[in-house]
């Protein structure tokens, strides 16, 4: 058990890793809620296996 306990680190959680997770949920949160108002310029890609009729 010891030899494990040595890789652990003594702080498992630090205020800079409590600061990165909730940076990173606000991050998806905003990437989640945000709209595509702009239409892509581009043509519509089809995705794989499908078919024109």
């Amino acid at each position: 058990m010891t030899a494990v306990q040595n890789w652990l680190p003594k702080d498992l959680v630090t205020p800079t890793i409590v600061r990165n997770v909730i940076r990173d949920v606000l991050r998806d949160l905003h990437k989640m809620t945000q709209r595509d108002d702009e239409p892509s310029g581009g043509p519509q890609l089809m995705g794989r296996g499908l078919e024109r009729c």
